[in-house]
């Protein structure tokens, strides 16, 4: 990177906020993750032992499979070379940079980062929340389905980029964004299917956060109003232009605006990776998109909670799924 382009990205403010260090986030996974006591990730047998440190990072080894493994392990960081360089690149994905330009800032391969984007990504969507209160407001919305990077495109001639749709027929080459948002800001935003979203995906996305206070504001499709009476949920079936204060769907028809607005920035998506940015945008929007030095210090530690088994292999042959 030359000086012109560092220069370009000292100014964006990312540098001027401390950088998170390792051992200040290591404590805190190591006591989330083992609330009931240190165990292999392997095995899950607790008679460990220390063995050794490797680049500072603690090492433990399993007495009854005998495999090592240090507080990183199944998580976006284990194998990385490059520890030091998460926070920054933590920044980068609150700012919403794309790959090329966060390659730019660390100095890092953008194919790299792209495993390195996937990798929190699958660990941030396994957060769960602790369920909605009060009015919950349900809305879909349709992206084409895209088969971005894969080389050889089976059942369709490849679309232009840019590409799109002469008619507004939902079918199955459009994929359902299917999102839910209550007034305290709770967030669940899902691919739903292909096509029209209907009942029996909307339980599973949804069914498990709902609880009998709640009440549904939906648009008049067919599957809402079918789920709400059969759950038995008090429902108000609303529009766009409704002029109720109370009962409108107002604020989850804007959080699926601006999530199809900040998609752009990417140029297109795969549709196989859409859960991922979808648990991205939901992520960045309830901490306001403010790049601090806490919120970056939280995402690093949330993502490393979880236990992810995904590969670089695993991540580039995915599948689509729902």
């Amino acid at each position: 990177m030359n000086d012109s382009t560092a220069s370009k990205y000292d100014t964006n403010g990312l540098t001027n906020i401390p950088k998170v260090s390792l051992d200040s986030i290591v404590n805190e996974i190591s006591k989330i993750r083992d609330r009931t006591g240190k165990c292999c990730p392997y095995c899950n047998h607790k008679s460990i032992v220390k063995y050794g440190r490797y680049k500072n990072i603690q090492r433990y080894k399993c007495k009854k499979c005998s495999r090592t493994f240090n507080d990183f392990s199944f998580t976006p960081m284990h194998k990385s070379h490059y520890r030091s360089k998460w926070s920054l690149f933590i920044e980068c994905m609150i700012a919403g940079y794309s790959l090329r330009k966060s390659s730019q800032v660390l100095k890092i391969s953008f194919v790299s980062l792209f495993y390195w984007r996937h990798k929190v990504l699958d660990s941030l969507k396994l957060l769960t929340i602790e369920g909605f209160k009060g009015i919950v407001e349900m809305d879909d919305m349709y992206l084409a389905y895209s088969e971005k990077g894969k080389r050889h495109i089976v059942g369709r001639a490849p679309r232009k980029r840019g590409y799109k749709y002469k008619h507004m027929v939902v079918g199955k080459a459009k994929v359902c964004v299917f999102s839910a948002v209550d007034r305290k800001n709770t967030i669940i935003s899902k691919v739903g299917c292909l096509g029209k979203i209907y009942e029996k995906r909307i339980d599973n996305i949804i069914g498990k956060s709902l609880s009998r206070d709640n009440i549904l504001c939906t648009d008049n499709w067919k599957a809402y109003i079918n789920y709400a009476k059969r759950k038995g949920f008090e429902h108000h079936i609303v529009n766009l232009f409704s002029i109720s204060k109370k009962y409108n769907i107002q604020s989850v028809k804007s959080y699926n605006s601006k999530f199809e607005i900040w998609l752009k920035k990417f140029s297109g998506v795969a549709s196989k990776y859409l859960n991922n940015y979808a648990a991205w945008f939901k992520y960045v929007t309830r901490i306001g998109f403010k790049i601090t030095f806490n919120n970056i210090r939280n995402m690093l530690i949330m993502s490393c909670i979880n236990k992810i088994y995904e590969t670089c292999d695993s991540i580039r042959l995915k599948e689509f799924s729902i």
